[in-house]
């Protein structure tokens, strides 16, 4: 009679687990960027819309460079995600040329 239970390998590695561990970090670190970008996006276009002290122009304004702040705070999360990411990939791997230009970076 044929084992009903059977048990698959794992081929995990400590690669694999330093990895996942970093992806995470980073996917939660910029996930909070985000978070906090966009809470101050909202804060500040509740207080501008309930502002009595400027017109409709000026309102529509300071709306628009609170838009820009935000967008321009979303691309940096996006840069920094990617180039943290790229550096981690590097390093773990012991690719030259990511440590080569990160020492160029930081001296």
């Amino acid at each position: 009679m044929p084992n009903p239970i059977t048990t698959e390998s794992n081929n995990v590695t400590f690669y694999n687990l330093q990895s996942d561990a970093v992806s995470k970090k980073l996917t939660d670190t910029v996930n909070k960027l985000n978070d906090v970008s966009k809470n101050k996006y909202d804060k500040k276009n509740h207080l501008i819309e309930n502002a009595t002290d400027l017109n409709t122009s000026e309102k529509l304004d300071a709306m628009d460079q609170n838009f820009t702040q935000y967008v321009r705070e979303e691309y940096n999360s996006i840069v920094i995600f990617a180039f943290l990411s790229i550096s981690i990939m590097g390093i773990t791997t012991m690719s030259p040329t990511v440590i080569k230009s990160l020492k160029k970076l930081i001296v």
